[in-house]
């Protein structure tokens, strides 16, 4: 059998003020050790979701900020 290794992306899109919903998010795909990145798109958060992330201390996630929210798509096109 082959011995495959899966490496996973994630992404995910944010605002207003959704960090107790986005943390659970991170926190649960961040213990998968498939995952090797992740990517939020942040649809002008009313705080500040790079500090946030930063505190997690995970390098595995980047944060792309839109300077006013531009719906799910929007952020996502972003990427």
């Amino acid at each position: 059998m082959a011995n495959i290794k899966y490496k996973v992306c994630v992404l995910t899109v944010t605002y207003a003020n959704r960090w107790q919903f986005l943390e659970q998010v991170l926190k649960r795909v961040l213990s998968f050790e498939q995952v090797t990145h992740i990517v939020v798109a942040d649809n002008a958060s009313v705080y500040s979701v790079k500090d946030n992330v930063a505190l997690m201390g995970d390098n595995r996630v980047v944060v792309l900020a839109n300077a006013e929210n531009t719906g799910s798509a929007g952020g996502i096109n972003k990427l």
